[in-house]
């Protein structure tokens, strides 16, 4: 078979054990899998290990949503990730000691860490790297809707952990609550 979107799988639960094992079976043999209505763009690891190094440039804001064990699970997989990776860990620390600075710029920061930057870097024809690389840019433009959505600037008299705080307590979580 040459194009494999003439083949359609129906389920009644894109959320079961075996779909998700048929999934990944299905990518692993370089078949791509389109399916909108899994909803399991947050549970990537991908997604949680960005929100996890996200989260963890504010101690306050960690403080806020430390019962909410989506990111209880994002900060744990980023503070795995950060012993291995000294740079990481180091720019973390370095951030708390500053003023957070525009979202997008904080954004793009973080994706020049292992392992986002492997993930960019390897534009292949891989299906799984081409949903990682997707989802990365789905993070992107969300964050970019949240500062348009607050009107997030430069010289406003909010501070930057308060946006932050209202991105994870407020428009996050909404978001996950939809899925």
């Amino acid at each position: 078979m040459e194009d494999y979107s003439q083949i359609v799988f129906l389920f009644d639960n894109f959320r079961s054990p075996q779909v998700k094992r048929l999934e990944e079976d299905l990518e692993m043999a370089g078949i791509p899998v389109y399916c909108p209505r899994a909803r399991n763009f947050f549970s990537r690891e991908e997604v949680k290990l960005f929100f996890g190094i996200f989260l963890a440039l504010s101690p306050e804001v960690q403080e806020e949503v430390k019962n909410y064990s989506y990111y209880e699970d994002c900060l744990f997989r980023a503070r795995k990730w950060a012993k291995e990776n000294i740079e990481l860990q180091e720019w973390i620390l370095e951030k708390r000691k500053r003023e957070l600075e525009d979202f997008l710029t904080e954004y793009y920061e973080i994706l020049s860490f292992s392992p986002f930057r492997e993930i960019l870097e390897k534009q292949e024809e891989n299906p799984r790297k081409a949903r990682e690389i997707y989802n990365l840019s789905l993070i992107g433009k969300m964050i970019q809707s949240f500062q348009k959505l607050c009107h997030m600037k430069e010289e406003s008299e909010i501070k930057k952990p308060e946006y932050l705080k209202y991105f994870f307590q407020s428009y996050l979580k909404n978001l996950l609550k939809k899925v």
